[in-house]
């Protein structure tokens, strides 16, 4: 049985353009023809003719005609020799009434008229040559044919490998979305020693506790977080605990903290192993589980300390420390000590020698002064919900792909030596350079990757590029390590070893992934970020142009790929010295609102409409000048995932920066 009807496919596109936007779809017909297609009735696919064979059951005919058997098939078939100095072949090729291939059908008819002198015994000499060249030439056109399906079809397959690895790609990102709103989800309880010798740290709880709600809440529009306090004094005290529990109600918390009197206490030691027992049981239920614990004075038990004890062998009622630490630790609390005096640090080192397992349970952050007490308490909130998202996905942060939290990493068993070595001592290294093509309008930045050229200065293109890189590096972030370098240019034939020649030196900053955070493709790594950093770049220049005259300059630094032996690494010139580096926000919608500066905000906003919405410059990091603030290792936020690497979050990420910013700007 025979029944016509559309048919469509995807266009053909070069391999280069594979990593594109999605293709879309064309409707497959020529002018005023139909298609076609035999099923399984036997006599309808018998009169369809070969077709059925050739191309899945497909032809091609006039709107007004139904397919007729015939030559449909572009196959080869041989035929019993009747003249054995003579190979012939039937070629039966694809054709319908409007077929436009005149030639090809012209060769067939040729090919089939020769066959029948063959089989006749009427063919001349230059019958049968002709007849072996046509069967060369007609052999050929089937070979060729195959070999254009054979290329069509893994094209198709590599575009169905792309699709299927950007649906992974979006599953992941959504899955990660919503592990890292559920770790915004915390529970803070502070923990705090109420006694006479605590009234300035209590008065600063007091006094600063909107300041630490709008600083946390600011890091996150998705922040819910739920406050609680429990106080504690000494074991003989009439009133030895004072207990808020958790509530969304900030208000409600501000007015009870205002409430609470400091008084009580006698000798050095206080009740902690009571608020640890009352602490273990506070009804905590949020993913993000955080103490703020605010003491001057240690627990009971002379071991502890060596102040005058009332209680020298311990807690009276039997309660360990200890165990009740190992029971929050259990629970995924994070735990984090305000150091106010030295009389602590032995209760500390105890307690974490008898619970931390992999890293130091009980966390120190010294409030040597009150000046730093809101910023650290929002630092600790932002650890922990890092620490949270880290245990709940099981990745290391989508293998570099996301900042979670503003926090200083610790590198370990890596040597960090910020001096630069001796360079007259070593010996430098040829690399090549590469670079992304520049700019030159934003309708450059959208429809496919940049292209990749080598770096060479236009006055010299016959030089080389020579790289010396010191061996230890000089600072470690949370995916790559910084390694000094000094880079120059030599002519074509100077030897590596050729100590006279003359180098002028360019002191440059090469960095490379840590081999725990990316283990494969490693060049496709620095290349993405390279991207990044001329897109930002690019746009930074030509924010500046359109800047409110109050607001700062902004510069991005340009990096760019170098390979030296086996190793890759991405280059770019220094931050300016004598300035402090600070993170100022993430690719995953935090803000630093210790360090924001109004500018940053605007440079993130006027990068989405500058590009129609198209993308957003993120995760920027860098210094701040009286004049413009300079900025490296920014992020590119796109809707297209298949640029910009794995810090790429898409839509969902962009939507998360600029409501967090918008937050931020409503408390600040």
């Amino acid at each position: 049985m025979l029944a016509s009807g559309p048919v469509y496919a995807s266009p053909i596109i070069p391999e280069a353009e594979l990593a594109g936007p999605a293709v879309g779809i064309l409707r497959l017909a020529p002018p005023k023809c139909r298609v076609w297609q035999a099923t399984s009735d036997r006599a309808d696919s018998r009169a369809f003719g070969k077709a059925v064979v050739a191309f899945g059951g497909l032809a091609c005919v006039a709107r007004s005609k139904r397919p007729s058997p015939g030559l449909i098939r572009l196959s080869a078939k041989k035929k019993k020799k009747k003249n054995k100095s003579v190979s012939s072949r039937t070629f039966e090729v694809a054709t319908t009434p409007e077929s436009s291939d005149t030639n090809l059908r012209m060769l067939a008819k040729e090919n089939a008229k020769l066959i029948a002198k063959l089989e006749a015994q009427t063919a001349t000499v230059e019958d049968k040559k002709r007849l072996a060249k046509l069967n060369r030439e007609l052999a050929d056109l089937v070979e060729t044919k195959a070999d254009s399906q054979t290329a069509v079809r893994e094209e198709l397959a590599k575009r169905t490998e792309a699709v299927d690895e950007l649906k992974t790609r979006r599953d992941g990102i959504s899955k990660v979305l919503k592990q890292l709103t559920d770790s915004e989800k915390v529970d803070l309880l502070f923990l705090v020693d109420c006694t006479h010798s605590m009234s300035p740290h209590v008065s600063a709880v007091k006094q600063r506790i909107n300041d630490i709600t709008h600083n946390v809440m600011a890091r996150s529009s998705a922040l819910q977080m739920k406050i609680g306090f429990l106080g504690y004094r000494d074991i003989q005290d009439k009133r030895r605990f004072e207990t808020f529990n958790f509530s969304h109600d900030h208000t409600a918390f501000k007015n009870f903290v205002s409430g609470v009197q400091v008084e009580g206490g006698g000798d050095g030691p206080e009740d902690i192993a009571g608020a640890l027992k009352r602490a273990v049981d506070f009804g905590w239920a949020s993913p993000t589980r955080v103490i703020l614990h605010l003491a001057d004075c240690p627990c009971h038990g002379s071991k502890y300390h060596g102040l005058r004890d009332d209680y020298p062998d311990g807690d009276p009622n039997g309660l360990a420390p200890e165990q009740l630490l190992r029971r929050l630790r259990d629970a995924n609390v994070n735990y984090y000590f305000g150091k106010i005096t030295g009389f602590t640090d032995q209760m500390i080192q105890i307690f974490n020698q008898a619970v931390s397992k992999d890293k130091e349970f009980v966390q120190v952050i010294p409030l040597t002064s009150l000046s730093n007490f809101t910023e650290e308490v929002s630092h600790s909130v932002g650890a922990s919900i890092a620490a949270t998202f880290m245990v709940d996905t099981g990745l290391k942060s989508m293998d570099g792909a996301i900042s979670v939290e503003l926090v200083k990493g610790k590198t370990k068993h890596v040597k960090i030596d910020k001096a630069q070595p001796s360079w007259k001592a070593m010996l430098p290294t040829e690399a090549s350079v590469f670079a992304t093509q520049r700019l030159r309008s934003m309708s450059d930045l959208k429809g496919k990757d940049l292209g990749l050229c080598a770096a060479r200065p236009a006055d010299a293109p016959g030089s080389r590029v020579w790289i010396k890189i010191a061996p230890h590096s000089f600072a470690a972030g949370a995916n790559r390590y910084a390694h000094w370098a000094k880079m120059g240019m030599v002519s074509g034939k100077t030897s590596l070893h050729d100590r006279s020649i003359a180098v002028d030196w360019e002191t440059m900053v090469a960095k490379q992934f840590k081999k725990d955070v990316v283990t494969t493709d490693v060049r496709a790594r620095h290349l993405a970020q390279m991207e990044n950093s001329m897109v930002a770049s690019f746009l930074a220049v030509e924010y500046n142009k359109v800047k409110k005259p109050n607001h700062k300059r902004v510069e991005v630094l340009r990096s760019y790929v170098i390979h030296v032996g086996s190793e890759f690494y991405t280059i770019e010139k220094p931050l300016p010295p004598a300035s402090e580096f600070l993170r100022f926000s993430s690719n995953s919608g935090f803000w630093n609102s210790e360090h924001y500066n109004p500018t940053l905000g605007e440079f993130s906003r006027w990068t989405l409409r500058a590009t129609k919405g198209y993308l957003l410059v993120s995760d920027l990091q860098g210094v701040e000048l009286p004049d413009r603030i300079v900025l490296t290792d920014p992020a590119i936020l796109c809707e297209d995932l298949s640029r910009f690497g794995g810090t790429n979050l898409g839509p969902a990420f962009m939507e998360r920066v600029l409501k967090s910013l918008n937050a931020l700007e409503r408390c600040v």
